[in-house]
Formats: C-alpha cells, sequence, structure tokens
C-alpha cells in the first residue's frame, strides 16, 4: 500500500517469524506483503495481502505445510486463514475469520490427524491444514490474544491473561473431532508468551516473570517460580529440558519435572524478545542487535 499502516513500537513491521520448506524462506510483513526468496536471497515471488485493520501491527507467524504457506491474516475486518502455494504464491484457499488476535497458528499431527489450530481474541478454532475446513470451535478466551496454542499430553491448551488457560480434549473416534474441556487454570496467565506442553505437562511463562507448572492429567499447578525478569519470548522443550529467555537476555533452563529443577542460567548479554530455533545440535538466538548461534565447543 502507499501509505504504510500504523503500528507499535514494540509489534513493528517484522514481527512474525519466517517459515523455511526446502529451498525457500516465506516472510511476512505488517503491511501485508509476503515474499519468498532462495537461499542466495533471490526473490522467488511477493504478493501483498492488503494492509491488515490491525492497531498494533500484524504479528502472527507463517507455518509451511506440504506445498501450502499458511497464514493467519486476522484484523478488526476482513480476518481470513489463507493458503498460498510455495511453488509460486498463488491462492490456494481463503477462510474467513471474524474476530481479531496476535496469535500465531500451530499444525499439529492429532490421532484425528493433522490439524491447523488458532487462537483468537473469543475462541479457539481447528481448521483442515490442506483445504481450510473447519473442524471444530471452542469459546474460551479473551482479551487482546498474543499467544498460541500448544499441544501436550493429547490436549491442545490455550492461555491468555485477564482470561483462563484451557485444556481441550476429544472424546476418541469422533469424526470429525468433538472438543471438550478437560480442565481450566486461572490463576498466572501469559501476556505475549506462548505456552508449551509435554507428556506430562503444560508450562506458562507470564509478563511478570512467574513461571508455571500444570499438571496436564488434572491442571493442577505443581510449582510456580518467581524470575527476576519478565517473558515475552515463548518456552521450548528439547529433550527433557526447558529453555526459556527473559527480557535481559538471561537464559533459564529447567527440568520438564513435577518439581523446579534448575539447570543453568547463561546469558546473551542484551535485551531479547524473540523466541530462540533450535536445529542440529545448534541455538540461534535473536538479540536487540545480534544474532547468536550457540554450539557445543
Amino acid at each position: 500500500p502507499d501509505t504504510p499502516p500504523k503500528v507499535s513500537e514494540e509489534t513493528s513491521f517484522a514481527a512474525p517469524t519466517m517459515a523455511v520448506q526446502g529451498d525457500r524462506a516465506c516472510a511476512i510483513f505488517a503491511n501485508g506483503d509476503v515474499a519468498c526468496v532462495d537461499f542466495n536471497g533471490k526473490l522467488l515471488w511477493g504478493k501483498n495481502l492488503g494492509a491488515p485493520d490491525n492497531h498494533y501491527g500484524h504479528a502472527s507467524s507463517l507455518i509451511a505445510f506440504q506445498n501450502l504457506l499458511l497464514v493467519q491474516y486476522d484484523g478488526k475486518t476482513n480476518g481470513r486463514l489463507i493458503a498460498l502455494g510455495l511453488a509460486d504464491g498463488k491462492e490456494v484457499y481463503t477462510t474467513k475469520r471474524g474476530i481479531i488476535s496476535w496469535a500465531s497458528p500451530v499444525c499439529v499431527e492429532t490421532p484425528a490427524g493433522f490439524q491447523l489450530v488458532l487462537n483468537s481474541s473469543k475462541d479457539v478454532t481447528s481448521y483442515d491444514p490442506l483445504t481450510g475446513a473447519q473442524l471444530w470451535q471452542m469459546k474460551c478466551l479473551s482479551g487482546e490474544v498474543a499467544p498460541s496454542p500448544a499441544w501436550g499430553a493429547g490436549m491442545f491448551f490455550v492461555a491468555n491473561d485477564y482470561a483462563t488457560a484451557t485444556a481441550i480434549k476429544f472424546a476418541e473416534g469422533k469424526t470429525p473431532p468433538e472438543p471438550e474441556k478437560a480442565w481450566e487454570y486461572e490463576d498466572a496467565l501469559p501476556d505475549t508468551s506462548s505456552p508449551v506442553g509435554t507428556d506430562t505437562h503444560f508450562y506458562i511463562c507470564t509478563a511478570r516473570g512467574e513461571i508455571v507448572c500444570l499438571d496436564a492429567a488434572t491442571g493442577k499447578q505443581a510449582w510456580l517460580q518467581e524470575n527476576e525478569e519478565g517473558f515475552q519470548s515463548s518456552p521450548i522443550v528439547v529433550g527433557d529440558r526447558i529453555y526459556l529467555l527473559d527480557r535481559k537476555g538471561t537464559v533459564t533452563i529447567f527440568k520438564d519435572s513435577a518439581t523446579f529443577e534448575k539447570i543453568g542460567s547463561p546469558t546473551l548479554g542484551e535485551e531479547c524478545f524473540a523466541t530462540p530455533a533450535f536445529l542440529d545440535g545448534r541455538i540461534y538466538a535473536r538479540t536487540a542487535t545480534k544474532l547468536i548461534c550457540i554450539a557445543a565447543g
């Protein structure tokens, strides 16, 4: 668009995480531009989706699934789920969405098949990632939702500040899946940091610096650990460990356990708001001014 949209300082024009599939990398920006490049930086295709009607700026990250680039393009008006062909950027399908959010989608292989699950400011909705057809929807959120859904212990888990955290289970053998509330939790809730799940626990990290471990079977709080700094990036599960970056760039590493077992707390030396990536024995972290790669010596 000729006139760039207004965005908040925290969101900026490039909040969404890129998606990589095969030999191409895709990015989306707050003005609605989507670009696909090869590993030499050559533009393979690009298009504009129209400037989003979004008062903080577009923040949802991309997902590459099979031959599709999946875009959660929420806004106050004309919100939609868009699938573009990774090969050429042509639209494969568009599914209308009515409620804004700043959360990113998740695509999970469940016993009922792959589900693409999106949060909004009121509900959680599951789609078939290949067709965009809605599979189920549950109203259980409120506020301005930025945290993404999590998957663990055979359930989806969603949480947001000024709302409640909800674990969503499914009746066995139902097609399409029929969601049920397994349990709720409302004591310490996230602002922007997404929760994460394992086979036994769900973890929440708050802007106030709280780390919460919930028992996945019951929803009961196993432990709560207070940190000096708050969290905007999301926790990452690697094996039996959880890695978590606070706003000052300190990494808290702890075990996936019913008691808090801290392994270490190295620091990156400056502010950090982005979630790190883990690949092939390396950690990639983006701080305020640097891209840092950490590997075994």
